[in-house]
């Protein structure tokens, strides 16, 4: 309870405006946030960091709710068990600057085809009466926002199904 509250005070605590961001750090409060969830649902959790020092450019509480809403929604497909793996690293652009990509895969029941084209839309769930299909409509707002990308994969093929999004963001230069 008290690290919630941390957390929780933390968030609105925080400059609104852009400043450099571990992202690491913020990835990890998140999953302090949602340890309690991943247990209760038999959910296992492996991460891979390549850019242990990964700064972006960021208001850390914008960044908090993006990786809140793809991981709420990959416990919430995965309420009997599952697996979720998470990959920070660095991409090299051919102008020499550096992009920073979070990937957070789940071993979800998968999107159904004919929704994910509309995923990012306002109001659009499969979760029916319990979502309100606004957390990955504000995901995109705050990645457009700023200037950033996401993608997303999905698939329902049996023993391979699941979801994966990535988000990229340029890496903050050194002061």
């Amino acid at each position: 309870v008290t690290e919630i509250t941390t957390q929780t005070l933390r968030f609105y605590r925080e400059p609104n405006k852009p400043v450099q961001t571990s992202l690491e750090s913020v990835l990890q409060s998140v999953l302090v946030l949602y340890h309690s969830r991943l247990n209760a649902a038999a959910i296992t959790v492996g991460h891979e960091i390549r850019t242990p020092s990964a700064t972006v450019l960021s208001s850390p509480g914008e960044l908090r709710q993006i990786i809140a809403n793809i991981m709420g929604n990959a416990v919430d497909a995965m309420r009997h068990g599952g697996r979720i793996r998470i990959r920070l690293s660095g991409v090299k652009r051919s102008c020499g600057s550096a992009d920073i990509c979070l990937a957070i895969a789940d071993s979800g029941p998968g999107i159904p085809p004919e929704l994910l084209p509309r995923i990012f839309e306002p109001f659009v769930t499969t979760k029916g009466e319990t979502g309100t299909g606004l957390g990955l409509w504000v995901t995109e707002e705050i990645v457009r926002r700023n200037g950033w990308t996401i993608k997303v994969r999905s698939t329902q093929r049996p023993g391979k199904s699941g979801t994966i999004f990535v988000l990229c963001m340029p890496a903050a230069r050194s002061r």
